[in-house]
């Protein structure tokens, strides 16, 4: 069950809201384990053997908190972080390893049939923030009732943001009652239709474009490589910003405000810039607690380059078991130190021509991404350079890629270059429009206009009726 399906938006939240308002007129603490209930209610529909191990790994890790917070000692804490961490290389990352064994050793050792638990990269991120928190001294007391509850929260379980407890349970503290409002309501409606619509209407649109290129490099005409990965960047954006979106409007309904992950990022100027911006709850956990401990850029240049390239070789292998996820993160890791070097030289060039830089550059590192492998990463290249190619493939001008368009078909039937323009032209600068002229702060509003409100609804109607039986996030999987 995602957020984006008929169970969840009809059924679920609904239900979830209405449990949560009668426990919260009762009792705050109620109110909380009517959402850690809920939590892993929603949890369980990825399948109860995930749950299991979850609540498992949960119930652990409190007495491993504990244990920590009565003695902090080294020890006590590296080998609590340990023991997450092998938990989840094993999960995600044993049939890497047994891959890359068998390509060194020419031999043929079988992988293990293993179920990746949904979300144990983000969880895993949480419970190690947690532990740090609690060894240095910023987490003192906690107990079990909020700790299940910040660890089992379903609005961020599923795809982030990653949160860190003091500041999340602050609010929690500070509130006077847990209790649906109707402004809170309102507001959370209007940030999931926007969510909703971008996932829905634009990046599913997009990623029907780019699957069909990266299904058919062999004919795939430079051009049509070239409007692909401008495709997959605004797929990807949209796609997870769509769902902290959605999220962030689920957890206001609720009174609940979760961090902003997503700064205008192709609005970077450089890629310091970029990540200051992307995914920012990931790069505040990277920097605060693996660059700075570290050593951060404290003890001179080249541990300052070598501490860089490591959080971001993390990063890479943080988001997938496959060479080419590590690749992207070495060269981000790369291209962060070199903004580093010449940070000042660059910074004098037009700020139109460092735009313009940055998004090239990430863009293409976006094609190596989406890349099942190296090798299908150098064939794209190869198509993308080859004499003679610079031509748009057929198939990817397909009308049926762009059905939030499909209204244009009444006065462009049987033209297909008119049609490339309506289908791509259009959407895609509407989708540069949303990126580049989005906020970079939300300013939560409780006075509502006819235009919000008309808004919300023709977004959530349209998204809805546009929704397929199967709805999956890009980062789902990460």
């Amino acid at each position: 069950m995602t957020f984006a399906s008929f169970r969840f938006l009809l059924v679920f939240l609904p239900l979830i809201l209405a449990v949560y308002e009668l426990a919260g007129r009762r009792k705050k603490e109620y109110a909380l384990d009517v959402l850690t209930a809920g939590s892993l209610l929603f949890y369980s529909f990825f399948g109860w053997d995930m749950t299991a191990l979850l609540l498992l790994q949960c119930i652990l890790n409190y007495y491993l908190c504990r244990m920590l917070a009565a003695n902090r000692r080294k020890a006590v804490f590296a080998a609590a972080v340990s023991l997450n961490v092998l938990i989840l290389i094993f999960f995600r990352y044993t049939n890497f390893f047994i891959d890359c064994f068998n390509g060194m050793m020419k031999s043929s050792v079988p992988g293990l049939s293993l179920l990746v638990p949904v979300g144990i990269s983000y969880y895993t991120f949480q419970l190690t923030a947690l532990l740090s928190d609690i060894y240095s001294g910023a987490v003192m007391n906690m107990n079990f009732r909020e700790y299940l509850f910040y660890m089992l929260y379903f609005p961020k379980m599923i795809q982030g943001p990653i949160l860190q407890y003091p500041a999340f349970m602050k609010q929690i503290d500070e509130a006077g009652e847990l209790r649906v409002r109707s402004a809170n309501l309102a507001y959370g409606l209007e940030l999931f239709s926007i969510g909703m619509a971008k996932k829905i209407l634009m990046a599913d649109t997009f990623g029907k474009a780019v699957d069909y290129t990266y299904s058919h490099i062999g004919s795939s005409g430079s051009i049509s490589i070239i409007a692909s990965a401008v495709f997959y960047s605004l797929q990807l954006y949209l796609d997870f910003s769509g769902y902290c979106d959605m999220a962030c409007g689920i957890s206001w309904m609720f009174g609940i405000r979760l961090p902003h992950n997503f700064r205008a990022p192709y609005r970077a100027v450089s890629i310091g810039d970029f990540w200051k911006r992307w995914h920012i709850s990931l790069t505040d956990f990277l920097r605060k607690y693996i660059y700075f401990p570290l050593g951060g850029s404290r003890r001179g240049k080249a541990r300052t380059y070598l501490n860089i390239m490591i959080i971001f070789l993390i990063s890479g292998f943080w988001h997938g078991a496959d060479w080419t996820f590590i690749l992207w993160g070495f060269l981000h890791g790369v291209l962060s130190c070199a903004d580093r070097m010449i940070g000042k030289s660059y910074e004098k060039l037009p700020k139109v021509l460092r735009w313009l830089i940055t998004m090239m550059l990430v863009t293409v590192l976006w094609m190596l991404f989406r890349s099942e492998s190296l090798t299908q990463f150098a064939q794209l290249m190869k198509q993308l350079v080859k004499p003679g190619n610079f031509r748009m493939t057929g198939g990817l001008v397909d009308f049926d890629y762009f059905p939030v368009l499909q209204f244009l078909d009444v006065f462009i039937e049987g033209n297909q270059w008119l049609e490339m323009l309506a289908g791509m032209g259009l959407l895609t600068l509407a989708g540069f429009a949303v990126c580049l002229l989005e906020k970079e702060e939300r300013i939560p509003h409780e006075r509502f206009t006819r235009f919000s409100v008309y808004r919300t609804a023709v977004l959530l109607i349209w998204s809805m009726l546009s929704l397929s039986s199967i709805v999956t996030f890009l980062y789902q999987r990460f």
